[in-house]
């Protein structure tokens, strides 16, 4: 995801066409789609079964709180440096990598692996 990211910096302020930009977007979206399918089972492992069903609303909601916090301090960060021109864009894009870097990070502090699947009775 931070490379998408950061691949999309160099295109502003130039007349990148539609393979540049769809490029770019792939890759975050590939990084995406393979964070946030294993992120679920790898959260909900560090859970007791009988606990599974709360914390997987609870993840949801904060997964829906975090998107929506996110937008607004990005959205203030691209806002305030708007009268830049793209450098607003490139800085908020930058501020998003790191984030995404941080979010990497912080992925080493859950569980190693998902629970094991129990068998059914």
């Amino acid at each position: 995801m931070t490379a998408g990211v950061l691949a999309l910096v160099p295109m502003l302020g130039s007349e990148a066409g539609f393979r540049q930009l769809a490029f770019a977007l792939l890759i975050t979206g590939l990084g995406s789609g393979l964070i946030m399918g294993p992120y679920f089972d790898i959260v909900l492992a560090g859970v007791e079964p009988h606990e599974t069903g709360s914390a997987s609303g609870m993840l949801t909601t904060l997964q829906q709180v975090g998107g929506a916090l996110g937008t607004a301090v990005l959205g203030t960060v691209f806002l305030s440096g708007l009268s830049a021109g793209t450098t607003a864009v490139a800085h908020t894009f930058r501020i998003v990598a790191g984030m995404i870097a941080l979010t990497f990070l912080a992925g080493f502090l859950l569980p190693r692996k998902a629970r094991e699947a129990e068998p059914v009775s």
